[in-house]
């Protein structure tokens, strides 16, 4: 349920006389009954410092719709705790949010250089692969500060390569960051193919049924001509109780036809390519010349839906992912020797319980799940180019092993101690501390 002083804000938004802003993402901390008082006090201090990082009007433009599109940066609102679906799924969206404060506010706190372009850059730039790649830089900036490595955010700009530089005792690691998300038009297309569908389903309430062609994307006039024509079908089979075929391009059909329908019929649409191998390879391959000559850097893949999330590699266990990975990444870099390697990352949300931890090691690769409080999962894979570079490695493997564990580190630095236990009311599953080392090299 959403509470009055919420209903009451956002119709004030509505009407014009208030600004989207973090109070609003949040909700009201009376109809917040998922929080402790230290979670209240914790969306507090979010509020005021994701304000200052951001800016005062970033969320409203960001949420706010373009003139004619969705909002300019898609997808943002659903994370948002005062939009989740269900009360129960609150404390979720919360913490994922309070993940992102965490690592920014502690950047700030520790005034670490590189800070302010980064800064810069999320708010000149107002789209969702800007955001993952800011909030990935700040994540893995904060997992290695929890690490003991001294960090440095955008150490391309004093000469090195990367978007992160991790500087532990004895070995430096440069990580570049890469968002991979959706194809936009494969997006386009398929939001419009759903939609078409339900159009017909809309208009098959009285004993009739389609088969064939259902259309993704079409421009203005023909997507008016497509809903008219369809319409008309299904008056007139209906009246005369014959078929009606409506003509699509490229020769493709649609036909409208009286109950019952055949076994093995339906609707279809057009085949949508939901291989992710050439994209990665060529972003990879983009971003391996664009580091050249400045020195030997890792390829760090933020995945937020570059993998369609019916792509068979989606099922694929651990050890799989390795070696599909392995192929991509070898061959895309062959002619990169200053990339050591590439990380492919991953976090979903999930209900609980959550999949045990796992974690994998091969000679091609690593492999990590994690569990995240309090509904997250992260998966990650590790493609080392040899194994000439064993403690930068070994510094990759620790960052992805220990990722359930550096929020709570971070808040305590915040002053926060009883970590993300504190702030829910329903707590989320502790796991124990992991280690991982590699393993002994002979």
């Amino acid at each position: 349920m959403v509470h009055e002083l919420d209903k009451e804000a956002w119709l004030a938004v509505d009407r014009g006389d208030r600004e989207i802003d973090w109070e609003l993402w949040f909700g009201h901390t009376s109809g917040a009954d998922y929080l402790t008082d230290e979670g209240k006090r914790a969306r507090q201090h979010a509020v005021r410092d994701l304000t200052v990082f951001f800016g005062p009007r970033w969320l409203d433009r960001a949420l706010r719709p373009d003139p004619g599109r969705g909002p300019r940066i898609q997808g943002l609102g659903v994370s948002a705790p005062i939009l989740a679906p269900t009360s129960e799924r609150r404390a979720g969206f919360y913490v994922e949010t309070i993940r992102w404060w965490a690592s920014l506010q502690l950047l700030a706190k520790n005034n670490i250089q590189g800070y302010a372009a980064v800064r810069r850059d999320v708010r000149r730039d107002l789209k969702l692969d800007r955001l993952i790649h800011t909030l990935t830089q700040a994540r893995l900036a904060v997992i290695g500060m929890y690490l003991g490595a001294d960090v440095v955010l955008e150490p391309g700009t004093s000469g090195g390569p990367g978007d992160v530089l991790l500087r532990a005792a004895n070995h430096d690691v440069f990580l570049e960051v890469v968002t991979f998300g959706p194809d936009p038009s494969r997006e386009l297309d398929e939001a419009h193919q759903r939609r078409h569908w339900m159009h017909l389903v809309d208009l098959s309430h009285e004993n009739i049924h389609w088969e064939g062609y259902v259309p993704g994307f079409l421009n203005k006039a023909d997507e008016e001509k497509w809903l008219k024509a369809t319409a008309e079908a299904a008056s007139r089979c209906v009246r005369t109780g014959h078929p009606v075929e409506i003509p699509g391009a490229d020769g493709q059909r649609l036909i409208v036809k009286p109950d019952p329908q055949d076994p093995g019929t339906g609707t279809h649409g057009r085949y949508l390519d939901l291989d992710f191998s050439a994209k990665l390879a060529d972003k990879l391959d983009r971003k391996g010349s664009q580091t050249h000559g400045a020195g030997v850097a890792w390829i760090w893949i933020e995945d937020y839906g570059g993998v369609h999330p019916v792509h068979p590699f989606t099922r694929l266990s651990l050890s799989s992912k390795i070696t599909e990975l392995s192929d991509i990444v070898r061959h895309a870099l062959a002619e990169r020797s200053h990339i050591a390697g590439a990380v492919w990352s991953k976090a979903e949300t999930r209900r609980p319980p959550l999949p045990p931890d796992e974690t994998e090691i091969q000679e091609r690769g690593l492999a990590f799940q994690r569990r995240l409080p309090t509904e997250h999962l992260r998966r990650s894979v590790i493609i080392n180019r040899s194994l000439i570079l064993p403690d930068q490695t070994r510094t990759l493997a620790q960052i992805c092993d220990r990722e359930p564990a550096w929020l709570d580190w971070a808040l305590k630095q915040l002053g926060i101690e009883g970590g993300v236990r504190s702030l829910i009311r329903q707590p989320p599953q502790t796991h124990p501390p992991l280690l991982w080392t590699p393993p002994r090299q002979s």
